[in-house]
């Protein structure tokens, strides 16, 4: 197509956002299902991992032709209006339409929705468009398969997303778990050892590692968000406190049935915790606990080309097995969750959020502003 255009081709440009494949996806899917529609090319600017983004099955063309990206200027013969001509041209600019791409997967956890709009036409090309730019390499493919045959048909998947909304403070958040997890002495988890206790006591003593801690760090979350508390998602794990790992495994019990469910989360004492004292209720792939976008553990932020692969794989792993459960349960709202499970959760809704308290920042929430005074 580049000689047919003579290095200056019409096309359909997307840009990848620097965070995660939930914040990109959904708008490169309708950039796709734009050009698909116009039968011009599609050019993707990547702004995130290169390794990650060939995990999911694309090649990336280092030397690509030149491409006319102001889609404005290029019109479409729209087949369903009567006022167009045989031969394809308009006799109406009305009967034209842009190929700037139209919104149709809507993701709003404030608002409770996600998932494709059906009232947007185009819409059910999603699901086709969707495993195109989700079908993994080899490697990723066998380790998608062989977790499968550990669970049930119908699994539940968990995604413990623990620095949820932290904006400059991940970090610091991230690292003080971690460091907590690794100085707490293995009598703090003795009920989480104990196979008779329900789900949601083993999970527990969590609850009670991070209570000391969780109030200044809710409080530099919402200092560092001061002027944006509208923003911030429903529900915020580090603004909550009290029950919510207890909650959270009553709602997992509940789900599975007793079953394994599958677990993928973004602290890796977690991962370890659960590998550790919890074999019998979770399957997780290992390797590290990372994010797909550009953040402090983020896999941009590694330092080989080989540590980079293994972790796109873990990390494309969890976003695929995350499309295939039958219900996904969360700790956090998260766009990684939500869009892998858009398509397979009825209209609009939301991976389930198992606990109910509302919290710091939010629109029907308590206010930054009263951490702020403490």
């Amino acid at each position: 197509m580049a000689s047919d255009g003579g290095g200056n081709l019409p096309c359909v440009s997307y840009a990848t956002s620097s965070s995660g494949i939930g914040n990109w996806l959904p708008s490169l899917l309708d950039a796709a299902r734009t050009a698909a529609e116009a039968r011009v090319p599609l050019e993707v600017k990547l702004y995130s991992s290169q390794a990650f983004w060939a995990t999911l099955g694309a090649s990336l063309d280092r030397n690509p032709p030149s491409c006319r990206t102001r889609v404005h200027d290029l019109r479409v013969h729209d087949p369903d209006d009567r006022s167009s001509s045989s031969n394809g041209s308009s006799s109406s600019s009305n009967a034209n339409h842009s190929l700037q791409p139209r919104r149709s997967w809507i993701y709003d956890a404030v608002q409770g929705t996600n998932g494709p709009n059906p009232y947007e036409r185009g819409a059910d090309m999603l699901g086709c468009l969707f495993t195109l730019f989700t079908c993994p390499d080899e490697t990723v493919y066998a380790q998608v398969e062989h977790l499968r045959t550990r669970l049930p048909r119908a699994f539940v998947a968990a995604h413990l997303r623990f620095a949820h909304q932290a904006a400059g403070q991940e970090k610091r958040i991230i690292a003080t778990f971690n460091e907590l997890y690794q100085d707490t002495p293995a009598s703090h988890w003795a009920a989480s050892e104990n196979r008779s206790l329900p789900l949601g006591e083993r999970l527990a003593p969590w609850d009670r590692l991070l209570a000391p801690v969780l109030p200044s760090i809710c409080r530099g979350v919402c200092e560092d968000r001061r002027g944006s508390e509208e923003t911030i998602l429903p529900d915020p794990f580090l603004c909550c406190g009290g029950r919510d790992f207890e909650q959270l495994g009553d709602a997992l019990a509940e789900r599975s049935h007793g079953a394994l469910a599958y677990l993928t989360t973004d602290l890796t004492a977690f991962q370890r915790f659960a590998q550790r004292y919890l074999p019998d209720a979770f399957v997780q792939q290992p390797g590290a606990a990372l994010h797909s976008g550009r953040i402090e553990n983020s896999l941009v932020n590694l330092e080989t080309v080989a540590d980079e692969r293994s972790a796109a794989r873990k990390t494309a792993t969890d976003f695929l097995m995350l499309t295939q459960a039958h219900r996904v349960v969360v700790l956090n709202p998260s766009s990684f969750s939500a869009v892998a499970a858009g398509l397979h959760l009825p209209i609009g809704a939301l991976p389930v959020h198992a606990t109910d308290r509302k919290t710091c920042g939010l629109r029907h929430g308590r206010p930054c502003r009263r951490l702020r005074r403490k």
